[in-house]
């Protein structure tokens, strides 16, 4: 009951922009973690379908640190604007290649700017 409770409160997240689709967290957490066709990153497909040390697994392996643990209340600011904010994606092979870095954003920092911009009062 204690560790649902602690499970309940925090969700995981992939920073698509920085995933250069290795498949290492959709084969240590396949229910979890899928890989979106368009692009080739992982995507999480649904929150706990793994167990948490299968999920776990899956966020240590991952070469480029791209999946996180985030509190459940940040996750659907997070996914909006990994959606409609940041649209533009990097190509995996260009990425792999050191090429276009200047292109990539951090997901983090865009996500409390817009929250802070969204709360502002007028």
């Amino acid at each position: 009951p204690k560790v649902q409770a602690e499970q309940m409160q925090k969700a995981v997240f992939v920073d698509e922009i920085s995933c250069i689709g290795c498949k290492n967290c959709a084969n240590a957490a396949p229910g979890v973690f899928r890989m979106e066709k368009d692009h080739g990153r992982a995507r999480v497909f649904g929150q706990w379908l793994n167990t948490e040390d299968e999920i776990q697994e899956a966020i240590d392996t991952c070469p480029s640190d791209c999946i996180h643990w985030v509190p459940l209340e940040r996750l659907a600011p997070l996914e909006y604007v990994m959606r409609y904010v940041l649209r533009e994606r990097l190509n995996v092979g260009l990425m792999r290649a050191g090429q276009g870095r200047h292109k990539l954003r951090d997901v983090f920092v865009k996500t409390a700017q817009f929250v802070k911009a969204m709360t502002q009062d007028d």
